[in-house]
């Protein structure tokens, strides 16, 4: 076996040099891109062409396609023409519609001294008050939502959530981490019955980097603010997968996942999120929860990583996440099955949940 040389050495060193910057699917002013009508993006959205649905746009292979069948049955369950078809438009949401924000120039000051950005545009903060959760939407075009924030923070690194998390403190102001906002748990609606106090939307998307992984422990370390898709993207590029693939994997965080305990349609072979989990760090109004080690398995007591996952915030902020890994797949195939009825759907599933943990050899499961 030929040696490597110095500049190979050197290379592979650098290939490998942490913490890994990742791509971002959120900008900070995330109404720029993001679809305000539905989940998605605004340069991707549906349409009829020719009496045809078609998915418009060029970010999905699947896009200026003429969904035929699905535009057949959809009209037929729907019964709708669409000769007059108009896209829905939702009615303007105006500052003036809500409660004035609550100003805190002094905790603006200490946030531009320690150089963490912020802002108090109300686009930005308006975006932060809902989800996309049904409710969500039916709200944004029919209503009016409770609160909205009085800041947008964005922290860039554990060490900025702290600062924040401190002057909270400080201030006694409401924190409200908000990682992808999807918001199916609608834990983003703050019920504020007292308008006097501060509310701040802390954003933990530009939080993104992985901050190393290891090949032989097939352990990584992640902050929470990175999204499903950029992080898998990155980790494929590395020969790796963490194998979590929510619905919402586009459009959601780390975090967040952690913090929804989510599940993920290859649970069966890599577990749901709380099977990947090896250490959180949680950023609490008293101080920093993380354990002190990372081993295997411990049994010296309870394991508070278990209080945080499913907490949806209300803890703390997740700022980093220890996760296991896997080996890239050498292919990926999907597929589907039509049921003539849901009942027989149901029992295929209950039959499914029979089988062993590991797929048997030749089973079609």
């Amino acid at each position: 076996m030929k040696s490597l040389t110095d500049d190979q050495k050197s290379k592979n060193r650098k290939s490998q040099e942490f913490p890994i910057n990742v791509k971002n699917v959120f900008p900070k002013h995330r109404q720029q891109v993001l679809n305000e009508n539905g989940w998605g993006f605004r340069d991707c959205y549906f349409t009829f062409d020719k009496d045809y649905l078609v998915f418009k746009g060029e970010r999905y292979e699947m896009c200026n396609k003429p969904l035929k069948n699905a535009s057949t049955s959809l009209l037929e369950l729907l019964n709708v023409d669409i000769s007059n078809y108009k896209p829905v438009q939702n009615p303007k949401h105006k500052e003036t519609d809500y409660h004035p924000k609550v100003e805190n120039k002094e905790f603006c000051e200490e946030l531009k001294v320690s150089k963490i950005e912020y802002s108090l545009n109300f686009d930005d903060r308006f975006l932060r008050c809902r989800g996309q959760a049904l409710k969500d939407f039916y709200i944004l075009r029919h209503g009016r939502f409770n609160s909205i924030p009085d800041i947008v923070v964005f922290p860039k690194s554990h060490e900025d959530v702290l600062i924040v998390v401190e002057l909270a403190n400080k201030y006694c102001a409401v924190v409200v981490p908000y990682g992808g906002g999807t918001n199916t748990t609608m834990s983003l609606n703050y019920l504020k019955d007292d308008y006097s106090r501060f509310f701040i939307s802390l954003d933990t998307t530009q939080m993104n980097r992985i901050l190393w992984f290891n090949k032989t422990s097939m352990l990584a370390c992640l902050e929470a603010g990175i999204s499903g898709k950029d992080l898998e993207d990155t980790l494929q590029k590395h020969g790796l997968t963490l194998g979590h693939d929510p619905d919402s994997i586009e459009l959601s965080t780390l975090g967040g996942w952690v913090a929804t305990r989510s599940a993920g349609m290859k649970q069966r072979k890599y577990g749901n999120i709380e099977d990947m989990v090896k250490k959180i760090t949680l950023v609490t109004s008293i101080g920093v929860l993380e354990k002190n080690f990372l081993v295997p398995r411990a049994s010296i007591g309870p394991d508070f990583d278990f209080i945080a996952l499913g907490s949806e915030g209300t803890l703390g902020v997740i700022t980093k996440v220890v996760v296991k890994v896997h080996p890239k797949p050498v292919c990926k195939r999907y597929g589907s099955m039509v049921f003539p009825n849901f009942e027989m759907g149901v029992n295929c599933m209950y039959e499914v949940s029979k089988l062993p943990e590991k797929p048997v050899e030749d089973s079609p499961f």
